[in-house]
């Protein structure tokens, strides 16, 4: 079915993890691996062509012990363009690659490389989400400790902007002003995780700048939801019940955010009716707005899907 199975790499050990994946498809379908490793011009010059095909030499040598074909390839350029074009010189019909991967060589990051190789490429893609590199900083598991330089200290969110916010649209500026009140001002960089699907949500986030992707866990790799950005609030499953979430989220970009702890919001929302009223009402609202979008997305998936005769997994 497939033959020709692109594994992008950058070089770092997150985008490795796209290999036993890759490895298993290609015995399955006697399928040959080309493994790509996507290099910018300035970093070929610091690591060196002896460096890069040491890399792709040893990476290969370690799937043909597993007794898979590889073929292997060095590129410079723009990530999507780098393995679009690959794609196309390579006569390739399947994508195996993990997003994001941080680090190393050259960066396979942010959802959008994969976004754009799903889009343009045509190809069924196998998106794999790997966690924030441990070597270029650890998961944001915890709200920064103000001495980290993360928190911002001091530094009131307009109401302005606040007002806004989706659930927060219905509230009088006194209300407003209470539920801010419960949260602190972060800024963090791209890449940061800030919840996993299936643990339990102790903050809710407000953004006020930058955008997050949403996805969610599949039988054949993780598929992106959405993605947030300005007046938006997430991951609203803190909210109910549990607080168990079902989405996780990764930093596409710098983002400045409010983050709200969830056992003190919930507190305010019960003990003030009104307040709570007002934003399960406009949280609902809200959902039925992502329910329809998402409907809508399935359905033109879904009819992409039969048309291709392939199958996706969006990123």
């Amino acid at each position: 079915m497939y033959k020709r199975l692109l594994i992008p790499l950058d070089g770092s050990k997150g985008s490795e993890d796209a290999l036993p994946h890759g490895a298993a498809l290609a015995r399955s379908f006697d399928a040959t691996v080309h493994l790509l490793l996507a290099v910018s011009p300035q970093e070929m010059v610091k690591r060196g062509v002896r460096e890069v095909e040491a890399y792709l030499g040893s990476t290969a040598e370690r799937l043909r012990g597993q007794g898979v074909r590889v073929k292997t390839e060095a590129r410079g350029g723009s990530l999507p363009e780098v393995i679009l074009d690959t794609i196309e010189a390579r006569g390739i019909d399947l994508v195996v690659m993990c997003t994001p991967a941080q680090g190393g060589i050259a960066r396979l990051t942010q959802g959008n490389v994969t976004e754009q190789v799903v889009r343009k490429s045509g190809l069924p893609v196998i998106a794999l989400r790997v966690p924030y590199s441990a070597a270029a900083g650890p998961p944001l598991r915890r709200l920064p400790a103000r001495k980290e330089g993360r928190a911002d200290a001091g530094t009131p969110m307009p109401r302005h902007v606040l007002r806004e916010v989706d659930i927060l649209r219905d509230l009088s500026p006194e209300q407003i002003d209470r539920v801010a009140a419960l949260g602190q001002p972060l800024t963090i960089p791209s890449g940061w995780v800030l919840g996993d699907a299936g643990h339990a949500g102790d903050h809710l986030f407000i953004i006020i700048s930058g955008q997050a992707l949403l996805s969610a866990p599949s039988a054949i790799g993780e598929v992106t939801v959405r993605i947030v950005g300005p007046g938006e609030s997430f991951p609203l499953a803190t909210l109910v019940g549990s607080g168990t979430l079902i989405t996780s989220a990764t930093a596409m970009s710098d983002m400045r955010l409010l983050a709200i702890p969830r056992a003190q919001l919930v507190a305010l929302l019960s003990k003030n009716t009104e307040i709570g009223m007002k934003m399960y009402h406009s949280m609902a609202e809200v959902l039925a707005n992502r329910y329809r979008n998402t409907l809508t997305h399935l359905t033109e998936s879904v009819g992409m899907v039969l048309h291709e005769a392939g199958f996706w997994a969006n990123m």
